[in-house]
């Protein structure tokens, strides 16, 4: 009798210990977390100065001209016209941690001119013999030359239309024509570091 007693409060013990250590590892599962914890790599973004960006690397909307001169609305004293643009190259952000900003466009407009190309144009084919084109232009000088020689015997006739419709022969003020937005403005031809270069090339004005 004393040893089935014995045997019972041995297997109660042992009932109790196994429960207990069952318990412990069913928290133990419980208080662990099912998946480790991730981490997050932020991207590190660099500030620049966007305006010096190269043209192709952002993108700038339609330009602002008035609709009854047909000339760009907003015009600096350097002869570019301020654009609205914005960036998207992943990991950069502009000056103000933004990515939109003002690009200066070069040689947009003619800041301060007074003098139309057109109308140059027509005084020297019609009226060049007389040297309106030249006073038109402000070379009040060469204007009586003609005036008084026929248009130079028209050679100075023949000249200056060819000068001006290249225009090459700008107003004497140096403030260029009030041209059409999309007119045909002409440009010399030059070489920089955004220029397409061939190996064997010749050119006029390269620089």
């Amino acid at each position: 009798l004393v040893n089935a007693r014995r045997m019972r409060a041995l297997f109660v013990l042992l009932c109790i210990v196994i429960i207990d250590r069952s318990g412990a590892a069913a928290a133990a599962i419980t208080a662990a977390p099912d998946d480790p914890p991730r981490r997050v790599s932020a991207l590190a973004t660099t500030v620049v100065d966007c305006a010096k960006l190269h043209p192709y690397k952002f993108q700038c909307y339609g330009i602002d001209y008035d609709k009854y001169t047909n000339q760009p609305a907003d015009c600096n004293p350097d002869n570019s016209i301020p654009l609205n643009c914005t960036i998207s190259l992943p990991g950069i952000v502009c000056i103000g941690n933004t990515t939109d900003f003002t690009y200066a466009l070069p040689d947009g407009c003619r800041y301060g001119a007074k003098a139309y190309h057109s109308s140059a144009m027509l005084l020297s084919l019609f009226f060049g013999l007389l040297g309106l084109d030249r006073f038109y232009l402000g070379y009040y000088t060469i204007g009586l030359i003609k005036l008084c020689s026929m248009g130079g015997l028209f050679i100075l006739y023949f000249i200056d239309i060819v000068l001006i419709a290249l225009q090459i022969l700008e107003p004497a003020d140096g403030s260029g024509y009030i041209m059409q937005l999309w007119g045909p403005r002409a440009f010399p031809v030059r070489f920089n570091n955004q220029t397409l270069m061939i190996e064997d090339f010749g050119c006029v004005d390269c620089r």
